[in-house]
C-alpha cells in the first residue's frame, strides 16, 4: 500500500508543475527532472500492484 500511494503521489505532484511548465527540481533541466520522477513514480505504482497481487 505504502508504495502505490508513494508512487501516485510522486506522479502528481509531478505532473502539476510540469502541465504549467513551473519547474519539478531546482537547478536541474525540466525534462530530466520531470523524466526521473515519473519513472519512479511509475515504478513504485508498478511494484505495489505487484505487492498487491502478492497477498
Amino acid at each position: 500500500m505504502a508504495f502505490t500511494r508513494f508512487g501516485a503521489g510522486q506522479l502528481v505532484s509531478t505532473g502539476a508543475p510540469s502541465l504549467h511548465r513551473a519547474p519539478v527540481a531546482h537547478a536541474e533541466s525540466q525534462m530530466a527532472a520531470a523524466a526521473f520522477a515519473t519513472t519512479f513514480g511509475a515504478a513504485l505504482v508498478i511494484l505495489g500492484e505487484w505487492c498487491f497481487g502478492r497477498i
